[in-house]
């Protein structure tokens, strides 16, 4: 989950490797001091699937992996970029557009599980993120759990679910087809959508899949693409909230 172990060997390429490593060990404010982005640890059956394992540390880090432009397998933590490629008109074959997710998927309340250290490492629950913006658009919360068992720091629950509950209501989801020129997304993690006709004017986008479909004609790109906010991943020592208060001795009798 940290950066050994992101710096180990692997078929992931060393430029987003070394990226990855750098945006986890970045230092984010706390209410005595600051914290690393992101850290933790964890264990694993040696029989498990190697994605499970990976899925796990990836879901501490917020992150994914990604196809880039060599063919290579890259990996990103969650970490607020500006995109800097534009799709506007001249760039689209078709596009299909609309305001977010529908009442039914609407998820207004994540309650993150993380593993707390001063409560023996034990599973426990941090405070609950609740998304205003989608309450006050969906009304009464809808809570859902969210497991981050490698996390093992309070605030860094909060900050991965307060990203997760903002990925989970996007103000504007689009599927846009494009020509090859769309080739050229691979590895991009956001662009910007311009069609101001359509009351989108330079909305970041947040790229959810890329395909390619040479039966299409002209529009072979195919992606999916959600809004994204610099808002989400920003974060503040008030944010953190407090940790589970540790009991004075543990079940086996002994301090914590």
């Amino acid at each position: 989950i940290n950066s050994r172990i992101l710096a180990s060997k692997s078929s992931l390429t060393s430029t987003s490797r070394l990226t990855a490593i750098g945006d986890c060990t970045d230092d984010l404010p706390t209410a005595d001091g600051t914290r690393p982005r992101y850290a933790g640890g964890g264990s694993h059956q040696l029989a498990e699937p190697q994605k499970d394992v990976a899925g796990r540390i990836l879901e501490g880090v917020g992150g994914a992996l990604h196809l880039t432009q060599a063919g290579l397998v890259g990996v990103r933590v969650a970490k607020w970029r500006a995109p800097t490629i534009v799709i506007d008109d001249s760039k689209i074959v078709s596009l299909d557009c609309g305001p977010g997710r529908s009442k039914l998927d609407r998820v207004t309340t994540l309650v993150p599980e993380y593993v707390e250290p001063s409560l023996d490492y034990t599973e426990t629950t941090a405070d609950p993120w609740e998304d205003a913006r989608a309450i006050a658009r969906f009304g009464a919360p809808k809570p859902r759990e969210l497991s981050l068992l490698t996390v093992q720091h309070h605030g860094q629950a909060r900050a991965l679910t307060k990203i997760a509950a903002a990925r989970e209501n996007p103000r504007v989801t689009a599927a846009v087809s494009l020509r090859f020129w769309g080739l050229r997304l691979l590895g991009e993690e956001r662009v910007i959508l311009h069609r101001p006709d359509r009351g989108l004017d330079m909305v970041p986008m947040r790229i959810v899949a890329l395909s390619l479909d040479l039966n299409a004609g002209d529009g072979v790109v195919k992606v999916e693409l959600e809004s994204d906010e610099a808002a989400a991943y920003a974060w503040s020592a008030a944010e953190e909230g407090g940790r589970p208060a540790a009991p004075p001795l543990s079940v086996n009798g002994r301090a914590p």
